[in-house]
């Protein structure tokens, strides 16, 4: 018989769409979902025949101050947290604990700092979903910080020298978290806990939905932790297909070069796209520059038969098309390209971006370059080496391979289902150990 779940995440499309993914996949499993997200993927969600309930804030993709408030690299974390989600917590706590009063389990993305209250507070039992490595802040994979560029040979330092710098960092983010603490006080839920590190862990099961080349499970990651693979669902909120006019110029010649910004990128940095367009008018290769539905109208009738602007596409429809791909280091678009078998050039700029990047760099099938400082001769002299790198197209084949073994939904939703299957008195305790997905596939060093 089926369950009650209430889900619930808070960010971009790239945020939404893996939990919406994992959603589909249990309501076919005969659970019953709630989603709980920001006002504006209202539409999204009802499309896809599930209950939608509003928490806060409404992360509008379109509204400017939070944009830039996201990709400023230096205080965006800061600002983000303070002025804009920890506000928040207590309105969407409150509503949020209607919803999941009668839920048998509660899953939660990063940012729904309300939802592990409402768990301890309805003594429920709770799943935290990560969507990339840096989420886990393990001392012995420590991630790169934007901020901190040393950080990329953190792994070097030792366990110990890392567990002091992240004490340094949580000790200074333990103060932008007092509305939770108050919060947690005035509702009696006592546990000393920073709701952006520990807090953010649950007792009872805790997935990383990205694939186990990135990171595997650490010694110090908290107890039933499990990376599953990449869960995708690739639509936008209009878009579910390719389409005709891009159908047709990849049919028509070669693999081009794709270029593309995630949904916050392309209303920050619209002048990359003519960056972009002059790097891909002297490359060799066709390229096709994806811009986003607010900036098509712009560049739709520049396009050639050398070039071509479209609004938007599914990448697991257009990335094994192209020959390499130039993106923001997003994780679904890193997760996309891997899938897809493509070299990527990534242009970091703040949250988890370097971190992937540098992931990335270690399987050996990407080059970066900071967004700060990108040009347009050093892009298409990045385009130029990696399309001349014949071990890079190599290990990014095998990569794709090994990717497509993993099936992170599948894997998501049988731990989601193990935990259902546990009884209310079980559920109290740490959960037995989880047996990771089946992963016989290795990458070979090229």
């Amino acid at each position: 018989m089926g369950k009650k779940i209430a889900m619930t995440t808070l960010g971009t499309l790239g945020d939404i769409n893996p939990m919406l993914g994992l959603a589909l996949e249990l309501k076919r499993r005969g659970h019953e979902i709630s989603f709980s997200t920001s006002h504006y993927f209202k539409p999204y969600i009802e499309k896809h025949g599930l209950r939608f309930h509003e928490v806060w804030p409404n992360l509008d993709p379109h509204n400017p101050t939070i944009i830039q408030t996201v990709l400023d690299p230096k205080r965006g974390p800061e600002r983000f947290h303070r002025d804009i989600i920890f506000p928040a917590v207590e309105p969407s706590y409150r509503t949020f604990l209607q919803v999941a009063t009668s839920a048998d389990l509660i899953i939660s993305g990063i940012l729904s700092y309300f939802a592990p209250l409402c768990a301890k507070k309805l003594g429920k039992p709770w799943a935290s979903v990560m969507l990339s490595p840096m989420t886990f802040w393990s001392v012995y994979d420590p991630p790169v910080i934007p901020t901190m560029e040393f950080m990329k040979y953190a792994y070097r330092f030792g366990p110990e020298v890392n567990r002091f710098v992240f004490r340094e960092i949580f000790r200074v983010t333990q103060k932008w978290t007092q509305p939770v603490q108050d919060l947690k006080r005035r509702e009696g839920i006592w546990e000393e806990t920073n709701p952006l590190t520990n807090g953010a862990t649950s007792a009872f099961l805790n997935l990383g939905l990205y694939s186990r080349l990135l990171g595997e499970v650490q010694p110090d990651f908290p107890p039933n932790s499990q990376i599953t693979g990449f869960v995708w669902h690739d639509q936008s909120l209009g878009h579910q297909e390719l389409s005709p006019r891009l159908k047709a110029f990849l049919e028509s010649g070669p693999a081009p070069v794709v270029f593309t910004l995630g949904s916050n990128s392309v209303m920050k940095h619209q002048a990359l796209f003519d960056l972009f367009h002059r790097v891909a008018q002297r490359l060799s290769h066709r390229s096709v520059i994806l811009t986003g539905e607010a900036n098509f109208q712009k560049y739709k009738d520049l396009s050639t038969p050398k070039v071509l602007f479209d609004a938007y596409a599914p990448y697991s429809q257009l990335f094994p098309h192209a020959c390499c791909i130039v993106h923001q280091g997003g994780i679904g678009t890193t997760g996309q390209a891997m899938a897809g078998g493509k070299p990527m050039i990534i242009l970091p700029e703040c949250n988890d971006q370097h971190d992937n990047l540098e992931r990335a760099q270690r399987l050996g099938i990407a080059r970066g370059i900071a967004l700060q400082d990108v040009s347009a001769r050093k892009l298409r002299r990045a385009i130029k080496a990696l399309q001349s790198d014949a071990a890079c197209q190599a290990r990014a084949t095998q990569v794709a391979q090994a990717v497509k073994q993993e099936n992170g939904l599948k894997t998501a939703a049988d731990a989601i289902e193990r935990l259902l299957q546990l009884t209310p008195e079980n559920q109290t305790a740490p959960l037995p150990p989880i047996p990771q997905a089946a992963f016989s596939a290795k990458v070979e060093k090229a």
